[in-house]
């Protein structure tokens, strides 16, 4: 009898002991490294973009740092050329774990470092294209069910922003006229 116990104790127990071993390995850099990579390369190939992070480090509970994270696409009219979407030197994130629980996201620190953006062909209308050289936001309260952001600080450093309007995606009416000349001033 004495034995049954056991075996339906080890039973019970071995689901949690293995999602505590699984927990402990997703800290450890390497296993933080290869599941970044197969990330990564699932998203590549899901939306077509060539999508890489150079490293990353997750410190408990959720103190996130990516370095040299990239996105390229091919361009559209040039298809020997690729167009950088996302050039990301640095991103950190900084996250309580117990608000989260709460259905609340409590993020100490977002910072990005060293940015580009290019909107590329993701807007038919226009083409965005912008650099940051820092940015720093916190929020005391994101509150997930009533879809509500607070933000307590942002910050941003060396923020250029360039934005081309293609006249073709507009209609030729007065309106859309009217509508381009002043989105070009």
């Amino acid at each position: 009898m004495k034995k049954f116990f056991l075996w339906i104790g080890v039973i019970l127990l071995s689901p949690i002991l293995l999602f505590i071993i699984l927990t402990v390995l997703f800290y450890l850099p390497p296993v933080q490294n290869w599941a970044v990579q197969r990330v990564a390369s699932y998203a590549s190939e899901s939306t077509g973009l060539d999508v890489s992070v150079g490293r990353v480090s997750l410190a408990f509970p959720l103190d996130l740092a990516i370095s040299d994270f990239r996105v390229i696409q091919p361009n559209d009219s040039l298809p020997q050329v690729r167009d950088t979407v996302a050039d990301i030197r640095r991103l950190v994130a900084d996250v309580q774990l117990m608000p989260l629980f709460e259905g609340r996201v409590v993020i100490d620190a977002f910072e990005l470092s060293d940015t580009k953006v290019n909107t590329a062909g993701f807007v038919a209308a226009a083409r965005v294209r912008g650099t940051l050289g820092g940015m720093t936001v916190s929020s005391r309260g994101i509150d997930l069910g009533r879809q509500l952001v607070e933000l307590n600080d942002a910050r941003l450093r060396d923020l250029g922003i360039r934005t081309l309007y293609t006249e073709e995606d507009f209609d030729d009416t007065a309106a859309g006229r009217f509508a381009l000349r002043n989105m070009m001033n």
